[in-house]
């Protein structure tokens, strides 16, 4: 029979590759369905073993968040009824839900090992196909060499910046120089792409890994930074100047003072802060701006900030922009309190992590590489992702939950059971 933790991973390389296929090939709702599944095999682990264990300050937290989001609910004057309340407040929480179901299947260093490198696997197959594809069809490329009709480049990029920070991990660990290549082939992969975030993303988890993770001299890793940089600036002469141009023109945008009532992405923030200020602390609460039920039945914040006027945002626009802005929904929402426990609930895997090295006892072991190499994964890999996100909507993305929910959570219950430890921190209940 199938052990959970193959099953867990196929279920989660699967809907990798879904998740990052156009959305035009993919049936609606089916990323749902892998949720399901992996909530399923996680319910019946639960069962096998008659207990359920969680963080006890996660599941605080989380109860805190839903308090706020339930007071808002009644207070709003943009509250779009129950049912929509419920559906908006179901899909926040899933990455949530899904650490917890991710904690309850352990996986022994290993099976964490092993999943990571399928993870990189999956990546590299995928940007070979792009480059196979690029060479025998004619893809769509508006300001980048390389394009795909199959896959969404965007997200796809951000998938290899989290890829990158995996390999730098597993390197790590194995010194083994496969995982070298791996990175500097998706580093090109993500160069010819043209994603100016993923390229940012990659850069600071190279640099994070140069100067925390290795014990090379100052001058050393001040020689291997400059090449770094040289080698870009040679990538960029020879590039035909399309990073420069992308750049250029995303900050003329910004600097653009009428940018903000005709670019959606730029509208989103901006309002997003303007009612972060008017509904101080709390936002214009759930499902009423950036989240499905708007989608479904739009909602009054967009006419009252003079959004439904702007190309992507109407109720009826061809083009739909009303999710395309992660943080900017957050904040609108859920004001200022719930964003800054929402980033607590998404940081609490490295804070985790963190609190947990400090409890150690004196004269205990020191990090092995594979612990050093998670906390490097842990923390660089939320940063980075974290920062993406102002560009594009990745913490809502079924990819991107597995990683910043699924894989952490297998991680921080892997290192908190660990023999080496003191204590265990857990509440466990019985089934």
């Amino acid at each position: 029979m199938l052990g959970v933790s193959f099953i867990y991973a196929l279920l989660a390389l699967l809907l990798f590759v879904v998740g990052l296929l156009n959305r035009d090939l993919v049936p609606g709702g089916t990323d749902y369905l892998f949720y399901l599944l992996i909530g399923v095999i996680s319910v019946k682990t639960m069962i096998g073993n008659r207990e359920f264990s969680f963080p006890k300050y996660y599941i605080a937290i989380i109860c805190i968040l839903l308090a706020v989001i339930l007071f808002n609910s009644f207070i709003s004057p943009y509250s779009p009824g129950l049912k929509y309340i419920v559906i908006a407040t179901v899909v926040t929480m899933i990455p949530f839900a899904i650490f917890l179901l991710s904690y309850n299947i352990r996986f022994t260093k290993t099976e964490i090992n092993f999943f990571i490198d399928l993870i990189v696997v999956v990546a590299c197959v995928m940007a070979f196909f792009i480059y196979v594809e690029n060479v025998l069809t004619v893809t769509p490329k508006i300001d980048s060499i390389m394009a795909s009709n199959v896959i969404m480049i965007g997200f796809f990029a951000s998938f290899c910046s989290q890829s990158i920070v995996l390999s730098l991990a597993r390197y790590h660990v194995t010194h083994k120089k496969r995982y070298i290549y791996v990175i500097l082939f998706l580093l090109l992969t993500v160069l010819l792409l043209n994603q100016l975030k993923a390229i940012v993303g990659s850069m600071i988890a190279i640099v994070a890994y140069l100067f925390f993770m290795t014990r090379m001299s100052k001058v050393l890793k001040v020689a291997m930074l400059a090449a770094g940089v040289a080698a870009f600036s040679v990538w960029i002469a020879l590039s035909g100047s399309l990073m420069v141009e992308k750049v250029v023109k995303y900050s003329e945008q910004l600097a653009d003072e009428d940018a903000s009532e005709g670019i959606a992405r730029i509208a989103l923030y901006v309002q997003s802060v303007e009612m972060a200020k008017d509904f101080f602390p709390l936002g214009t609460g759930q499902g009423t701006y950036g989240s499905i039920p708007v989608n479904m039945i739009y909602s009054d914040v967009y006419y009252d900030y003079e959004l439904s006027d702007i190309w992507g945002l109407a109720p009826n626009d061809r083009v739909n922009f009303k999710m395309d802005t992660h943080w900017a929904s957050i904040l609108g929402e859920m004001g200022v309190l719930g964003l800054l426990i929402y980033v607590v609930l998404l940081l609490y895997p490295a804070i985790a992590l963190g609190c947990l090295r400090r409890r150690r006892p004196e004269g205990a072991p020191e990090d092995s590489p594979d612990d050093r190499a998670y906390r490097f994964y842990v923390s660089v890999g939320l940063t980075v992702m974290m920062l993406e996100s102002f560009v594009l909507a990745l913490p809502n993305r079924s990819v991107f939950i597995l990683l910043y929910a699924g894989l952490t959570a297998l991680i921080v219950r892997n290192l908190y059971t660990s023999e080496s430890l003191l204590e265990y921190e857990d509440t466990t209940g019985d089934n």
